[in-house]
């Protein structure tokens, strides 16, 4: 078993993980942790770095949170919930095949995750939006939900519209996908007897 701490903005977190899989992040009041060279822990410090920077961190790292086969279901879908956004009790429970009324034994599994932020239980909420119990407090799950909410609004996506002009062909691209089209598809447009066409790129702005 490997241990780490990791210093967020919004308190330590000990990362804990054997045999090369992340079983444990919890928010601590402790201030020293050992340093360790476990690439899973490594990966997951990664992890946190691009969350804490207001991104979407991506895949987490290898996980392997023991708990029962109930609570390990709803753990997994816990990574069902897109960055940025909130599910209820309720739809959580219908995310892995069960009605409504199991919303309450939803609730406790949810509060056993040992694994939080990798595990968002954090974006879960009441039925009505309200923020419900969280393990670390409700002043942090606010700033966590806060964190990518903000971020999720600056992210508003660039539609992007390139008119190649000497073959009148246009395309629309999210900012996302700008870069790739370049890599990817200019060469679709090179014409050997004109060269490179001009390219007029155009942008505006559109909600997610």
């Amino acid at each position: 078993m490997s241990n780490a701490l990791y210093r967020s903005p919004l308190g330590a977190i000990r990362l804990t993980a054997t045999d090369g899989a992340l079983v444990s992040a919890r928010f601590t009041e402790e201030a020293d942790g050992p340093d360790t060279d476990e690439p899973v822990l490594i990966e997951a410090a990664a992890w946190l770095d691009r969350y804490f920077q207001g991104r979407n961190p991506g895949p987490v790292p290898p996980c392997a949170p023991r708990g029962t086969p109930f609570q390990t279901a709803v753990w997994n879908a816990l990574l069902s919930i897109p960055y940025g956004a909130t599910v209820s009790y309720e739809d959580l429970a219908g995310r892995i095949g069960l009605d409504a009324q199991h919303a309450r034994a939803i609730g406790g599994a949810v509060g056993k995750n040992p694994l939080a932020l990798f595990y968002p239980c954090h974006r879960v909420v009441g039925k009505t939006g309200e923020l419900t119990g969280y393990a670390y407090g409700p002043e942090r799950k606010k700033k966590l939900l806060e964190l990518e909410q903000r971020k999720g609004a600056a992210m508003e996506e660039q539609k992007i519209t390139i008119t190649v002009k000497s073959r009148g062909e246009r395309c629309e691209l999210s900012d996302a996908e700008l870069q790739a089209w370049y890599e990817q598809k200019i060469a679709a447009f090179f014409d050997p007897k004109l060269g490179m066409p001009e390219i007029k790129v155009e942008v505006e702005r559109t909600a997610l």
